[in-house]
């Protein structure tokens, strides 16, 4: 863990140019606020996601359809944009995550990851129109950037190691 506490704060000190936070698509933006809050409320009054109770993460898990049946587009695609749009307008009606601050991350800790607009990816949807946003605010309330460097660092060393 020790490792992974070093990288994050290495990354956080010196994020990488290449990969500078872009803010959100002027879709979500002009739509929801430039830092969300429309659906995550006025940001002095947000609490760190990590902060709050269990008890208050299953009370908001509750706001949430365990799934949402998103619109077909183009026989069966979808920008993903569209869909997180539609994800979004959700938690806005459910106030799921009124009151929450989420990080906003400025950095790619593997190198070679491409990045491409968010504008030019899409969902297939031909066999299922589902978008499970219960487990997505799960995966929100349940995100830990140390855990999650350390399992990726690990699987590094791994590659690295089984290259050599």
């Amino acid at each position: 863990m020790a490792q992974a506490t070093s990288w994050i704060t290495h990354l956080k000190a010196n994020p990488d140019p290449k990969y500078p936070n872009q803010g959100y698509p002027e879709m979500i933006a002009e739509r929801f606020g430039t830092n969300l809050e429309l659906v995550l409320g006025p940001q002095s009054q947000r609490v760190p996601y990590d902060q709050i109770s269990q008890a208050e993460v299953e009370r908001r898990l509750e706001l949430v359809q365990e799934k949402l049946f998103v619109t077909n587009m183009r026989g069966g695609k979808q920008q993903l944009l569209q869909t997180l749009y539609e994800f979004l307008e959700h938690l806005e009606e459910t106030k799921a995550l009124w009151g929450i601050d989420i990080p906003l991350m400025n950095i790619m800790p593997m190198e070679g990851v491409e990045r491409h607009p968010v504008e030019k990816l899409w969902i297939n949807y031909r066999s299922q129109r589902t978008l499970y946003a219960r487990h997505i605010v799960q995966i929100i309330f349940k995100f830990d950037l140390e855990i999650n460097i350390d399992k990726i660092m690990d699987s590094l060393n791994k590659n690295q190691h089984n290259n050599n």
